[in-house]
């Protein structure tokens, strides 16, 4: 199906963009908050009906290489405005904690019953125990406390969150794939990326010069355990809509300051 998104501008110093797939209370507990926008490309089915799928924002105070054909060079001092936009749509298609808060308050229900999306449905801690019980979909609290910003690599004994799908760990060799805990935690970053030690798409931030255009293997498998089964979407296809989203979004904000 087609995916519509509402682009504004964002000129918050630090960030580059931020992308989001609109969610829909289910009203009762499980791996059922309503995905808008990958529900409507696995199934079909538009959960929100005339209205926008998701949004996008874009702060064009950097200097971005929007030449798709021309990728910036690592001493350009520009960002890759195409690998910035392939890497936020991925998080519309659902690759992503959904919006589970710093306390782990989900995003719709309690913490004893909660709403989540399917991607939560596969966060582990180091021991491999669930953040999320499959059966009652209530928060592992204590888990939760010391694993959230566990920030596995640098500190805090090895503690972190974890993707446990079978297709993920299948790519990275048998291992669970480690996600993006610092401590602090960071609104909007933690736990929806990839730990910056893989360098793929999904690291949580990006320097200026060229960055990745394609998933990597790790990448495919958390998209097909979030059940894209029998196609991968392809960033490139997503991004031209995005580019002329955001480039609409910037013409129109540069016509009303004039």
């Amino acid at each position: 199906g087609t995916i519509f998104l509402d682009a504004d501008v964002d000129d918050t110093p630090g960030m580059l963009a931020g992308s989001t797939s609109d969610l829909i209370n289910p009203g009762t507990p499980g791996f059922n908050l309503g995905e808008v926008v990958r529900t409507k490309l696995q199934t079909g089915v538009d959960l929100n009906g005339s209205r926008a799928d998701g949004s996008l924002s874009v702060n064009f105070n950097v200097p971005w290489d929007t030449d798709i054909n021309s990728p910036p060079t690592p001493y350009s001092g520009q960002y890759d405005f195409y690998g910035t936009l392939f890497h936020e749509f991925t998080h519309t298609l659902g690759f992503s904690s959904g919006n589970i808060s710093e306390s782990g308050d989900p995003f719709r229900g309690t913490k004893e019953a909660g709403s989540w999306n399917s991607f939560a449905s596969h966060l582990v801690d180091r021991h491999d125990v669930r953040i999320i019980d499959p059966t009652t979909f209530a928060l592992n609290q204590a888990s939760w406390d010391v694993s959230s910003t566990g920030d596995f690599y640098t500190g805090n004994n090895g503690e972190g969150l974890f993707f446990d799908g079978p297709n993920a760990v299948a790519a990275n060799d048998g291992f669970l794939v480690t996600l993006y805990t610092p401590s602090p935690w960071e609104n909007g970053s933690s736990v929806s990326h990839l730990d910056p030690y893989f360098g793929s798409m999904m690291t949580p931030s990006a320097d200026t010069g060229l960055q990745p255009h394609d998933y990597s293997s790790i990448e495919i498998g958390i998209l097909r355990d979030i059940g894209y089964v029998s196609a991968v979407p392809e960033p490139e296809t997503y991004s031209m809509l995005l580019a002329g989203l955001a480039v609409c979004g910037w013409i129109a904000r540069r016509r009303q300051q004039a």
